[in-house]
Order: structure tokens, then C-alpha cells, then sequence
């Protein structure tokens, strides 16, 4: 594609420029994708996320020397010790990482996206003789791929809720395509931007990985290839590490063509998403905790026991006969009386409490309840605040949503028309509508207040429009064709009310009295 003739922003090599904010918050990024995807240092064979006690390494202590480099002085700690000990790497073998990190994250997009935005026009606006209209392409398929809008909204505030932010790149509709193509980027894909005196973002820098052109391409050498998307208020530009122009082309729109979506915005740092997480160390402190109670479980399984020799007895004769081990337990040879060592049980318990209130703070930090929580007394108003909180949360999650979905309207409208978008829109009296509340109430407590509905007799339209409802809470994740269809299965049942079950109960009675007295 030819150079265009407006200025594109960036030039020279920019790879290795960074914004100060995202060298600062990169290495947290780093832990908060692999405390929610379980990779990184909890996969790895060295497992660095696992911190080892000191005397786990063989050469956990050094010792110093005199000035003449040979009289040892004192024995000290190694700073940096290499040789684990086999009881390191067994601890290492045993580790494993439990991912509450996406339960709480899938619990609050569950809850989130149960019900759909509401996406209205005007009755009288005139709908398009053949096809859709490019806004409803574009919610049919975002990205080029069949992806529905809704979806791909769904997968960003994910993302978003890991990191705090994702970003949304509109990029201009190429030649078979009326409407933009939405790109995803997670926060450690956006290195460098720039903002005007005002505080709005001007220019971004986005890294993508260079595509693999054949199957003869060793894949690690692509990933190595990283490319550099420029994009300012005017168009894109597409370089090499180097700075080299591979494309770019003016974009067409009014504005950077660049949405924000947050999770939780912070009050002092622009542009950096406060993660749903929390601190990532929380994880990793519970990795930690479980691998080191795993391994006293393990432990406290496979007990000493202990052989007596008596004042003339004889280990060497003894371990002949016995063998140094019996089975899976250690022997050991003392003038005790013979007898099994089994440690103690206690410090068990004690990484078990820690655990779970770790957990649990973990939960609560997202206003999400543990599953213990519900086992505990509590009082009725206090778990009514907890759900009036979610139900704020969920709100200020929907408001950021709102805003990313008015933006993508405009972009689509902006391609598709052209200077005359805003005409089109009002024409089409687009109503885009996100929920501001959100029932948080437990799913037992819902199916009841359902089933109670129904059995109100409201008549036929309420009736199924709460079996629609209830419907809609058992299945959260069912897609958008297959929730039409229980809504028309709804419609097309006949509603039988409480009075008609008593009629047809009475004409079956009065047919079974006639037949006995026939």
C-alpha cells in the first residue's frame, strides 16, 4: 500500500522507546497473565514462581577466607545459591497451581454479560432494501473472522479485568468490507503514546507479531519478529523493529481510532487500568502455601520408624538385616524403645487457615463471596450490602462498556458514510443501551422468585416473559440464535393457568364419577 501524503506521526526506530508508566508496569502485567492463565513461572521446569527456602540449596552457605585466599575465616549465607537440594526438586515436581484467578474473573463476566445491551432504531427509520446495515454487519462480525461484537466485547472486558485496561484498535475497512475491523491489544502490546496538552492520547504505539508465512519458517524465529503499528489522529503506519515503513495509509476517521476499555480506572494515573486481581503476589503466595503443605502431607505420610539396638547392639548388623528403608518409611536407629516417628499434624492445620483466608480475601477484594462464606453465619443486611456493592461494580463495568460501544458505532458509521455519519445515525435513531443494574441475587433465591412469578397467574404475556427471564439464568453463555429460539418455543406454549388446571381436574373427577355410576 502507497505512503500516504498526511503525516503519519513516528518515524525513525521507535521498538525500543518506551512509555516510563509501562516500563514501571510491565512486570506486573507479566505476573497478572500468568497468575490467569497458570504459565510463566508456574510452568516453567525451574518453576521461579515456587521461592525456595535457603537450605533447599545445596550450596546455600560459603564459606569466607583470609586475605591469603585459603584460611577460612566463617561460614556464611550464599547470596545466590544454584545447586537445588532433592528436596527441591521434589517440592517442585509436587507444585501445583490451583487458578482462582479465572473463577473470579469468569464468575464477574458471567454476571456481567447474563443479560444483553439493548441496540434499538427508530421505528420509522428507513431499513436498507437489501441486506443489513453496516452497523449491524459490523455487530455480526467485528473483527473479519465471524466474530459477534457482543462476544468480542465479552473476551476485551476479560482481558481488561486481568490487567485493568485493554486496548481496541478500529482498523480502516479493507477493499471487501464496508465497515472497520476491531483489533484486540493487551496492555504489554501497547509500549509507547502520546498525549496533547489536554491530557487526550494522540498517537499510539502498538507491537504485533510478524506473521508466519510457511510451515518451512521455524515458529520461534517469526515470534522474534516483532512489527510496530503507529497510529495517529490521521492514519497508521505499519514498521520494523528498525523503523523501516512496511505500509501506511491514512485511516479516514475523525479521531484516533482507538478505544480504552477499562475494568477500574484510577484516580491519579491516566490510561492505566486498576486489574480486578489485585496484586498478583496474593497468587503466588497461594502457590507457595500449597506446594509447602503438600509437602508436609507428604511428609507426615511416610513415617520414621524407629529400631532400638540395645548397649551391645550392632547398626551395621542391624541395617543388614532390615535394610535402611521398609516399604516407603525411613528406619532409624536409636537406644529408644522401638516405636513409629510421625510429625506433627498441627502446622497442617495452620497453612489450611492461612489458605483460606487468603482465598477469601482474594474474593472479597472483588466483591465476590467465597464458597465458605455461604456456610458462615451472617447476617441478612450484611449479605444484602455485599450484593448492593456487586450490583455497583457491575453498573460502573456496564458504564465503561457503554462508552466503548458508542465509539465503535461512530467508527462504523464514520467508514460507512463518510462525512455525512452523524446524518445517517440520527436517521437511524440508534439506541444503544447497557444495563444499569444487575441482579446478584444467589441462583436458587432467582429459580425460586421465578417459579413464585409463574405461579402468580400475571396472565399469559408476564408468564412467559418470566419463564423467558429465568431461562436466560440457567443458560448465561447460550449464544444469541439459540436464545431467539427458546423465546419463540416460550411464545408458541400454551400458558395454563391455576384455574384451568382446577377445571380440567373437576371434568376428569365428574368423567370418573359418570363412569362408576354408568
Amino acid at each position: 500500500m502507497p505512503a500516504a501524503s498526511a503525516p503519519l506521526g513516528t518515524t525513525g526506530p521507535v521498538l525500543g522507546v518506551a512509555h516510563p508508566l509501562y516500563t514501571t508496569y510491565r512486570p506486573v502485567w507479566q505476573q497478572l497473565l500468568d497468575v490467569f492463565e497458570g504459565a510463566g513461572g508456574f510452568l516453567s521446569p525451574s518453576k521461579p514462581y515456587l521461592v525456595a527456602h535457603p537450605r533447599e540449596y545445596l550450596d546455600h552457605s560459603i564459606t569466607e577466607t583470609a586475605e591469603d585466599g585459603t584460611t577460612p575465616v566463617k561460614v556464611v549465607p550464599n547470596p545466590s545459591p544454584t545447586a537445588p537440594s532433592p528436596k527441591l526438586l521434589e517440592r517442585r515436581k509436587l507444585a501445583r497451581y490451583e487458578n482462582y484467578a479465572e473463577t473470579l474473573i469468569e464468575q464477574l463476566a458471567n454476571a456481567l454479560f447474563r443479560v444483553e445491551p439493548t441496540r434499538t432504531f427508530n421505528e420509522k427509520a428507513a431499513a436498507p432494501t437489501t441486506g443489513k446495515r453496516p452497523i449491524e454487519e459490523f455487530w455480526d462480525d467485528c473483527d473479519g473472522v465471524g466474530t459477534k461484537w457482543i462476544d468480542f466485547l465479552r473476551q476485551a472486558w476479560i482481558v481488561a479485568g486481568v490487567f485493568g485496561h485493554m486496548v481496541i484498535y478500529f482498523d480502516h475497512p479493507p477493499d471487501d468490507r464496508l465497515v472497520p475491523i476491531a483489533r484486540a491489544y493487551t496492555p504489554l502490546d501497547v509500549p509507547d503514546w502520546l498525549v496533547n496538552e489536554y491530557g487526550q492520547m494522540t498517537q499510539i504505539k502498538l507491537l504485533e507479531a510478524a506473521p508466519r508465512e510457511s510451515f518451512g519458517t521455524p515458529a520461534a524465529q517469526t515470534a522474534a519478529q516483532v512489527r510496530v503499528r503507529v497510529v495517529t489522529e490521521v492514519g497508521w503506519s505499519v514498521q520494523l523493529s528498525n523503523g523501516a515503513a512496511l505500509e501506511a495509509d491514512n485511516h479516514g476517521f475523525e479521531q484516533l481510532p482507538v478505544a480504552f476499555l477499562y475494568s477500574k480506572r484510577r484516580a491519579i494515573i491516566p490510561f492505566i487500568g486498576k486489574s480486578l486481581l489485585g496484586d498478583p503476589m496474593k497468587f503466588i503466595d497461594l502457590y507457595n502455601m500449597s506446594s509447602e503443605e503438600r509437602e508436609l502431607l507428604r511428609k507426615q505420610t511416610f513415617s520414621i520408624l524407629n529400631v532400638p539396638v540395645g548397649e551391645n547392639g550392632n547398626i551395621d548388623r542391624e541395617q543388614a538385616l532390615i535394610g535402611r528403608q521398609s516399604g516407603t518409611g525411613n528406619i532409624l536407629f536409636t537406644s529408644e524403645a522401638a516405636n513409629y516417628i510421625s510429625a506433627d499434624g498441627e502446622n497442617v492445620i495452620v497453612y489450611h487457615a492461612a489458605q483460606d483466608r487468603l482465598i477469601r480475601s482474594i474474593f472479597r477484594s472483588a466483591l465476590l463471596p467465597w464458597d465458605t462464606d455461604s456456610k458462615d453465619a451472617e447476617a441478612e443486611g450484611s449479605r444484602r450490602i455485599k450484593r448492593e456493592d456487586l450490583n455497583t461494580q457491575l453498573s460502573k463495568f456496564a458504564d465503561e462498556l457503554q462508552m466503548v460501544d458508542n465509539l465503535a458505532a461512530d467508527l462504523v458509521y464514520q467508514a460507512a458514510y463518510g462525512a455525512a455519519w452523524r446524518k445517517w445515525r440520527d436517521s437511524d435513531g440508534l439506541g444503544l443501551g447497557w444495563p444499569e443494574s444487575f441482579d446478584v441475587t444467589p441462583l436458587e433465591d432467582l429459580l425460586k422468585q421465578y417459579t413464585d412469578g409463574v405461579s402468580m397467574e400475571l396472565g399469559e404475556t408476564a408468564t412467559k416473559e418470566t419463564k423467558k427471564r429465568a431461562a436466560r439464568v440457567l443458560l448465561p453463555d447460550m449464544p444469541q440464535d439459540k436464545q431467539q429460539t427458546i423465546d419463540d418455543e416460550i411464545d408458541a406454549m400454551e400458558v395454563i393457568t391455576e384455574e384451568d388446571r382446577r377445571q380440567d381436574e373437576m371434568k376428569a373427577m365428574t368423567g370418573r364419577l359418570a363412569a362408576l355410576n354408568g
